[in-house]
């Protein structure tokens, strides 16, 4: 997947919008929002070993402090709350689902625009400087490698050489970052419905999920070539994601640099908590879709 420019604007729903689907994938949402919100829960975590992840939240001290956190993930929860309840159609009123996503989008903005006035006078972000010598725990990190070295061969997992040349443009909050949110929403359920915690749902359920985040992905100013979620069916979807699972995460994973770390460790110690993390994200089999 290349890394093309900034998002582009435009906060209106999706021509191909099916409007039955999405409604489906809505109601899907709500009934199993507590098992569906653990699996991003887990997702997330694991994608902010990609240092294109990390780079703007530390750079804009959303994740540095816990008050900061305890202020960021609320709003977050909040927001997807709304997507997966509001009514997509409003007589005479503005749509609550559009106006809580051009809020996100222009907080996105406002980061981006600070983020390009920094790199363009200073060429990086100070995030090195900042945070080099934050403490991690040596053992956290030393039990973590073990388990990733047993799970998968680092032998094979290079990044594409695509995205390799693209670090080296880097664009702030870019068609990359808002894709691989998006896979983080839906990736477990997509991988293996006994590791979502949801073994009953029907492949009409999870391709109704899929639509829905792809018209939120749409609304949030994905283009539809990187909108992962729009694919034509269930299985395409899972194909994407173990591609890009095994393309962007686990090399993330094994190439993991000391800012991920510690912006990992206080993403599981304020939103997670300590006793969720040593029993699920340790356990480096429940990102590998290769076990049943």
């Amino acid at each position: 997947m290349s890394v093309p420019g900034p998002v582009a604007r435009g906060d209106c729903f999706p021509s191909w919008l099916n409007t039955t689907k999405f409604l489906h994938g809505q109601q899907f949402f709500s009934q199993h929002y507590g098992k569906i919100g653990l699996d991003e829960a887990f997702t997330l975590v694991g994608l902010l070993a990609i240092p294109q992840m990390t780079d703007v939240l530390l750079f804009t001290a959303s994740n540095d402090c816990p008050m900061q956190a305890d202020k960021r993930y609320p709003t977050t929860t909040s927001n997807i709350i709304l997507w997966g309840q509001a009514t997509i159609d409003v007589p005479g009123n503005p749509c609550a689902i559009v106006t809580s996503i051009k809020n996100v989008r222009d907080v996105h903005t406002h980061a981006g625009e600070r983020v390009r006035r920094v790199t363009g006078a200073q060429g990086s972000l100070g995030n090195e400087a900042r945070f080099s010598s934050s403490p991690i725990s040596d053992s956290f990190w030393d039990a973590f490698h073990a388990d990733l070295g047993n799970a998968f061969s680092p032998e094979a997992l290079e990044y594409p050489s695509c995205y390799t040349a693209a670090l080296q443009s880097y664009v702030p909050l870019n068609q990359f970052q808002y894709a691989m949110t998006q896979w983080s929403f839906n990736a477990m359920l997509s991988l293996s419905l006994d590791r979502a915690l949801l073994p009953d749902a029907t492949q009409s359920d999870v391709e109704a999920f899929n639509h829905f985040w792809a018209v939120v992905g749409h609304m949030m100013g994905i283009d539809d070539q990187y909108n992962i979620a729009l694919q034509p069916d269930a299985l395409g979807l899972q194909n994407m994601t173990q591609t890009l699972l095994t393309s962007f995460v686990i090399p993330s994973l094994f190439k993991i640099n000391h800012l991920s770390k510690y912006f990992m460790e206080r993403t599981i110690s304020q939103a997670l908590g300590p006793p969720v993390v040593k029993a699920q994200v340790l356990n480096l089999p429940f990102f590998n879709s290769n076990q049943n």
